[in-house]
């Protein structure tokens, strides 16, 4: 593992990371009428600088930790290669099963149903295995630290989201955040 890997755009490289992960981020909404809009949206106009600087840092870490794998090279046969494409195959199966649960989910509720009945941030779970797993196939600390940025700013948004969502849904919303852990593993 390395800061920076060498840059290389090769057959076997992390565009094929990049690539797949957009297939199913992009795809699976797509069958669902309204779905992609929704997911692309924010739940709740950015006021504030701490808002404006969480949604930017998220989504700058978010692009740059897509982008700069397209050009290195995978690590293929290192243990941080085989660990990371674990992480990222696991995240990538989190992901489609996650974007259709929130796909069915009707436009004007909440996702509650699929993995979201333990999980309300089943998404982002499955992101942030995505993005430790590119990292790691790729030898890249800083793939790693610019999403670990991306993970952070992330939580801030959902932090802020489920305040706006509880004065949105209301006591049924209240009781799902308190019966169901935000990560899998934290309430």
């Amino acid at each position: 593992m390395g800061i920076f890997p060498r840059l290389s755009l090769e057959l076997y490289g992390g565009w094929c990371l990049t690539f797949l992960y957009l297939v199913v981020n992009l795809g699976v909404p797509l069958f669902k009428k309204g779905a992609l809009s929704r997911l692309l949206t924010p739940a709740k106009s950015l006021q504030t600088l701490g808002e404006k600087t969480f949604y930017w840092g998220a989504q700058l870490s978010w692009w740059g930790t897509l982008a700069y794998p397209v050009v290195c090279p995978l690590k293929l046969g290192t243990i941080h290669f085989k660990w990371g494409i674990a992480l990222y195959l696991a995240g990538i199966v989190l992901t489609a099963i996650a974007l259709w649960n929130y796909a069915s989910a009707s436009c004007n509720q909440p996702a509650v149903n699929g993995l979201y009945r333990f999980s309300r941030n089943p998404i982002y779970v499955a992101y942030t295995s995505v993005g430790y797993g590119m990292g790691m196939a790729i030898g890249s600390w800083f793939v790693i630290i610019l999403h670990t940025i991306e993970v952070i700013s992330c939580h801030f948004m959902i932090v802020d989201e489920e305040k706006y969502c509880i004065g949105k849904y209301g006591e049924d919303y209240q009781q799902y955040l308190e019966k169901t852990p935000r990560y899998f593993w934290v309430v």
